[in-house]
């Protein structure tokens, strides 16, 4: 179909989001069955062609011109805790937040993106491997202080002396596991005797 000039009537429109305005798809006028010449353009649509839309974009009709605005809907990032929170509205976020995610309690905000603290990160690993020293030395020391007690009774002692020896090296070496120089690293921790593992209190 052609306009009154003569030119083949372009009908291709493109659609906006009725509540935001966003730029949701392109579609087809349909001609005025009177005047085939004229098309009718719906509501939340126009003939003209919204701007490409980088990364973090959105066109949006106002009015009758498209503008780009930022999009960061879906979950933000607190700068200053890393709590997640959903996002609903477009244009810039709100101050104190970033859409890109939290990589972990070991980092923070720094400038324009997230970085390692890591002193952060080894204390909190040397509080965790301290924790669990202490549990170890607390779930092994029944061991000695049974072995005592039968020694002070002069009653037959339920570990030989050889693995007597060897739960003190155990519990030894887990007090100083601190002052190591592999500490915190779990692959060098203090490894107990085999067959502790099969005692019951």
């Amino acid at each position: 179909m052609k306009d009154g000039s003569g030119k083949e009537l372009d009908r291709t429109i493109y659609h906006a989001h009725p509540d935001t305005g966003e730029f949701i798809g392109g579609g087809e006028a349909r001609l005025d069955p009177i005047d085939p010449t004229f098309l009718l353009v719906p509501a939340h649509a126009c003939q003209l062609k919204p701007p490409a839309a980088g990364e973090q974009q959105v066109a949006v009709l106002e009015g009758d011109a498209w503008v780009l605005k930022a999009d960061y809907r879906g979950l933000i990032y607190a700068t200053a805790t890393g709590a997640a929170a959903q996002h609903f509205e477009l244009g810039e976020l709100p101050p104190g937040y970033t859409h890109l995610q939290w990589p972990g309690e070991d980092f923070t905000w720094l400038d324009d993106g997230w970085v390692l603290d890591a002193a952060a990160r080894d204390a909190r690993q040397a509080e965790q491997e301290r924790a669990w020293r202490n549990a170890e030395v607390e779930q092994v020391k029944w061991l000695r202080e049974r072995h005592r007690d039968e020694q002070d009774l002069q009653k037959p002692t339920t570990l030989t002396a050889e693995q007597f020896a060897e739960v003190l090296t155990y519990l030894q070496a887990l007090r100083d596991w601190p002052q190591s120089g592999a500490f915190p690293a779990i692959e060098h921790r203090p490894v107990a005797p085999p067959w502790i593992a099969e005692q019951t209190q």
